[in-house]
């Protein structure tokens, strides 16, 4: 962990934070956004996209990271802001039993168009798993980053002592219309 942190520290994002993920911070971090967008020079569009992306993994981190040894969730969530793109990392800890199932729907959402992406949402949406029980976990906020992004979602796992992995995603979006 502490490499991976060194090496998205020096490839200077224009906002990173470490630690626990609350519902107070995301907000914090939309209003970060609003008031930083101007000085990336983004498109409105663009900017609704971030912001999108930003709540969405935010809220993923908050609701599925494991603690280790009971202690704060760690994670880690970074912003890149490269010549005509935005990266943006996410990173935290989840039970190893639940690497291979998101691995899964990862692939899956990466091998759909755009149509059949929008066709997979609305399928999630109207499921009954996901009107009737809030704790579902349809995947419907990788739908639909990976709708919002129209890139493919990169991931990758390290093992941590614990037998936990340790899950970073990242997404790419371009700055333009």
């Amino acid at each position: 962990m502490q490499t991976l942190l060194e090496d998205i520290r020096q490839q200077k994002p224009q906002s990173i934070y470490c630690g626990d993920v609350t519902t107070p911070l995301i907000q914090n971090f939309v209003e970060q956004i609003d008031r930083d967008a101007v000085a990336t020079r983004l498109s409105p569009s663009a900017k609704k996209r971030l912001a999108v992306v930003m709540i969405e993994s935010l809220q993923n981190i908050a609701k599925h990271a494991t603690r280790i040894n009971g202690d704060i969730a760690e994670s880690v969530f970074a912003i890149h802001d490269e010549a005509d793109s935005l990266q943006v990392l996410t990173g935290n800890y989840i039970d190893s039993e639940h690497a291979g199932q998101l691995a899964s729907r990862i692939d899956k959402l990466n091998g759909m168009n755009d149509d059949e992406l929008m066709e997979f949402y609305v399928e999630r949406m109207n499921a009954r798993d996901v009107l009737y029980n809030e704790k579902s976990n349809a995947g419907l906020g990788l739908i639909e980053m990976a709708r919002t992004t129209r890139s493919k979602i990169e991931y990758s796992f390290f093992e941590h002592d614990t037998g936990a992995k340790f899950c970073v995603l990242r997404f790419s979006m371009k700055k333009g219309g």
